[in-house]
């Protein structure tokens, strides 16, 4: 079994364009208005990002595990970014693993 695709919510999709493709670089694989918008990761899965309309569709409570290459680069990438940390990454990393949104901040109301 291998993930396809993975749907966040949020609130504003101009600031979730903004983040994913002008500060983390993914590419943009679908745009619908105000509505939806969608990003390939570079394994081929998509990472769907959707405006919030019904009560279950809470934005910010979703979590992102991305595996780089280099996670103290992306770490100090993140830090980089108008962000707040909610986690400092421990000294010692055993696995190549980003937490995004537990590591940082990233509500996008």
């Amino acid at each position: 079994m291998k993930l396809h695709s993975a749907v966040f919510y949020t609130n504003n999709i101009d600031a979730v364009y903004d983040f994913y493709i002008n500060k983390l670089g993914l590419e943009l694989d679908y745009r619908q208005d105000e509505k939806f918008i969608s990003f390939k990761l570079s394994n081929k899965v998509k990472l769907g990002i959707k405006k919030a309309t019904e009560d279950r569709e809470i934005p910010g409570a979703q979590t992102i595990f991305l595996e780089v290459d280099d996670v103290r680069v992306w770490y100090k990438k993140a830090q980089n970014l108008d962000s707040t940390f909610l986690k400092n990454l421990p000294r010692k990393v055993g696995r190549q693993i980003l937490v995004f949104l537990i590591l940082i901040e990233i509500k996008f109301k």
